[in-house]
């Protein structure tokens, strides 16, 4: 709805800009992922390869992840497990074929850390300038990134005496740094809306002022979703509405509005977190702290204690998000932070005995085998022929509720990314300029294809000026609740009134928890004092 569409309006007007929307969030989130889109986009024509940029760093994701624990000081064998466990989160695992910013930057961590701390080891100043790189990359990602600077300022600073080594090289890359990293976006922000995050009046209430709520919140809400079960987790929600009704989480809300427990039939990659497999993993782990281990070698005692305080450092991190970011997605938000939360309780000796007990290798065997319900059901990328299965079942069991869920899921999600194909096959070729008139959070990507042919423009009371002043009229795709909303008139009377043509309309469900279908037209809309030619016969 907003990352597709934000870097076709870069590329329409050949740089960066401040987008008239009402979106906002195609201006004020972060942009680390959509500048790695602007090449495929521009060279491919298309944004089927768009998932290459999450698949490639799932893929890398291994090596790093068993590179960094290594590094931090965990044994080779609890690595060697883990480098392959945590690929497997659902966060990961389900955005490795999307187009989501959350997973891909915990490769940018995991590097950032591994070569932070692998200067103090080799005593190379390019491995820290590397680290620093990586770790600006993962706040340039999105802002709620921003604490786990602190984790790789902990893992760089006994290599610090390397810095002064090359003076004028370490000045260039901490500029580079600073021109990859949120702060360019934190400025324009700044500039275009007076606040930092660009949503100075936290109309998007993602702002928390009280941070013991925050924190209160946040724990509820990722205990919830990263134990939920792999599939019919939604089977939970009688219970956990049972809990929204307390007076505790009302009051909660009132701190926190978009604090939701809600889960769905499956995890999906809109609001996956780690998953309860890692989640029961991390929880077993903390046995090996029963037992008292000691290293006898002291320079990796060393190293462990250094380990330790980078993984509290992670931790730290975790606590600043929650502390000042309330969002129904929040698990999903710290998919960058998992690993090195995870990596202080990998951290003790313990766990190289641990690993070796055949009930612990059946247990990650089955949190292995866990995810494939997720990543063979997923609606957005199903890998079975759910339509072809569904509309061939006999009509007894097509009239089953479940069965009825399912057909209803899977016919939206296959939609979705070409949404409005019915009107764009109306709109006359010769149209460079469309208007899109929505409430505000709908995917209009499909409306600018063919990408280069056309631009699409919000329309709403504040742009019509703008947009009539270059043409006397313009067709437009507009929402029913879209014209209720901005212009505060029933859709049939504000049309009347325009004197609009209304060219076809479709009743669309463009979000499954929306439930019922709304109505689109597509309209032929004249400049105020303009009158519409009658079309030719």
């Amino acid at each position: 709805t907003y990352r597709l569409p934000r870097v076709l309006h870069w590329l329409s007007a050949n740089r960066w800009h401040w987008i008239d929307t009402v979106n906002h969030r195609m201006n004020y989130s972060g942009t680390g992922f959509e500048w790695l889109m602007a090449p495929l986009v521009v060279f491919t024509r298309s944004d089927r390869g768009l998932f290459l940029l999450n698949y490639v760093p799932w893929l890398l994701m291994p090596g790093a992840a068993f590179g960094c624990l290594r590094e931090l000081g965990v044994g080779g064998r609890v690595a060697w497990h883990w480098m392959w466990l945590l690929p497997l989160g659902w966060c990961y695992l389900l955005q490795a074929g999307g187009i989501g910013n959350d997973s891909y930057a915990a490769l940018y961590l995991l590097l950032s850390v591994s070569l932070a701390l692998r200067a103090q080891r080799t005593r190379r100043l390019r491995d820290l300038w590397a680290g620093a790189l990586a770790a600006a990359l993962c706040t340039g990602s999105k802002a709620s990134n921003l604490p786990l600077a602190l984790p790789f300022l902990i893992a760089a600073w006994p290599a610090r005496w390397l810095i002064p080594t090359r003076k004028a090289g370490s000045v260039a890359v901490a500029i580079s740094c600073l021109v990859v990293s949120f702060l360019p976006l934190a400025v324009l922000n700044w500039k275009h809306t007076g606040s930092w995050t660009g949503d100075p009046q936290n109309t998007g209430k993602m702002e928390l002022r009280n941070p013991v709520a925050g924190i209160e919140g946040n724990a509820m809400q990722l205990i919830v979703h990263n134990f939920e079960p792999p599939i019919l987790a939604s089977a939970l929600n009688g219970k956990l509405d049972k809990l929204n009704g307390t007076d505790f989480i009302r009051g909660l809300k009132q701190d926190y509005p978009r604090l939701n427990f809600a889960t769905a039939e499956l995890p999906q990659e809109e609001g996956a977190g780690a998953g309860a497999g890692l989640g029961i993993l991390f929880l077993v782990s903390l046995a090996a702290w029963r037992k008292r281990c000691e290293v006898q070698d002291q320079g990796q005692k060393a190293r462990i204690a250094h380990g330790y305080w980078i993984a509290i450092g992670a931790w730290i991190a975790l606590g600043v998000y929650m502390a000042k970011i309330g969002s129904e997605a929040g698990q999903r938000l710290v998919a960058a932070y998992y690993p090195l939360c995870i990596a202080l309780v990998l951290l003790h000796p313990g766990n190289a005995r641990l690993v070796r007990r055949g009930w612990w290798r059946a247990v990650a065997f089955l949190v292995a085998l866990s995810v494939f319900p997720a990543l063979i059901l997923d609606p957005g990328r199903p890998l079975w022929p759910a339509a072809t299965i569904l509309h061939g079942l006999p009509a007894r069991f097509r009239g089953n509720a479940i069965v009825k869920r399912m057909e209803n899921v899977y016919e939206i999600y296959s939609r979705r990314p070409r949404l409005f194909a019915p009107f764009v096959d109306r709109i006359p070729s010769g149209e460079k300029v469309i208007g899109f008139l929505d409430s505000g959070d709908n995917p209009a990507s499909s409306l600018w294809e063919p990408f280069g042919g056309r631009r699409v423009v919000d329309f709403y009371p504040e742009s019509e000026q703008r947009i009539f002043a270059e043409q006397p009229h313009i067709f437009i795709v507009a929402s029913e609740g879209g014209i209720q909303k901005w212009y505060g008139e029933p859709a049939e009377q504000w049309i009347r009134d325009r004197g609009a043509v209304i060219i076809t309309h479709e009743s669309i469900i463009v979000k499954i928890h929306r439930g019922k279908p709304e109505n689109w037209y597509l309209l032929d809309v004249p400049a105020p004092g303009q009158t519409l030619q009658p079309a030719p016969p």
